[in-house]
Parts: structure tokens; sequence; C-alpha cells
């Protein structure tokens, strides 16, 4: 699909900062996961007195489940940040039109 000048002057811009808003949500709430399985579970499991494969294989799990959850949270706080400045450029073009 293609856009005029006339479609970018006129379109309504609700929805895409709507659509920012959620994203930065969910990155926050993302980082408050973050933080419980930061401080949760990995220090948990780290701390565990666990042995033999089982005990090595539970720790990685936790480290990588952990840091997949941190990776969603930045690439959802990215997302947010794109949609947040497409939204603030295309608002101020919009004003500045006659």
């Amino acid at each position: 699909m293609t856009f005029t000048w006339t479609d970018l002057m006129t379109i309504d811009l609700a929805k895409l900062n709507e659509a920012a808003t959620e994203w930065k949500t969910a990155a926050e709430e993302l980082a408050k996961l973050h933080g419980t399985v930061r401080d949760g579970l990995v220090k948990k499991s780290e701390a565990a007195r666990w042995e033999g494969a089982n005990a090595t294989v539970t720790r990685e799990f936790v480290r990588s489940a952990a840091k997949e959850v941190d990776d969603l949270q930045r690439e959802a706080r990215s997302i947010y940040a794109v949609l947040a400045d497409a939204h603030a450029e295309l608002t101020r073009i919009q004003k500045r039109s006659p």
C-alpha cells in the first residue's frame, strides 16, 4: 500500500499512540518479571545444593529462561521506542503542515 502526502497529513495517529503505549506497558511488565526471575529463581537455583547432571541442567535452564525474559523485555522496549518516535515525528509533521 502506498501513502500519499494527503494520507499522511490526515491519518489518525491515535492507534499508533495506543500501540506505543501498550508496548511500553509490556516492556515495564517484562522488566518486573525479569527482576523477579533474576532475584528469585536464579538466586535460588544458584544457591541450591543440587548435585549431579540434573543440577547442571536445571541451573542452565533457569539461567536460560532468565536471559529469554531479559531479551523479551529489551525487544519490547525497542519496539515501544520505534513506535513512540514514529508517533512523535508524524504528529510533528501534521502540526507543521498548512
